[in-house]
């Protein structure tokens, strides 16, 4: 991932990003989130700092990283 003020980074980059980091988190949820809840299990999801202290220079990762503490916060609420 380029380390560069948000300009910078193509949106291919930017795409890749969100796919990995965001949906890759998502899809693997949803998948076995019907699992768990059978089981009464635990998800545990392994983010980064970036969810909490923006650095301007990792946009595209930090958007993501804030994405899934959200996602986080959703499953919370709805259990």
């Amino acid at each position: 991932m380029l380390h560069a003020p948000l300009e910078f980074h193509s949106p291919e980059a930017i795409q890749k990003c969100i796919s990995v980091n965001l949906m890759g988190a998502l899809e693997v949820t949803k998948a076995f989130l019907p699992l768990v809840r059978k089981s009464r299990g635990r998800l545990v999801y392994v983010s980064s700092d970036c969810g909490f202290t923006p650095f301007p220079c990792r946009a595209p990762y930090v958007i993501t990283k804030v994405g899934v503490e959200a996602l986080v916060r959703c499953l919370r609420l709805a259990s």
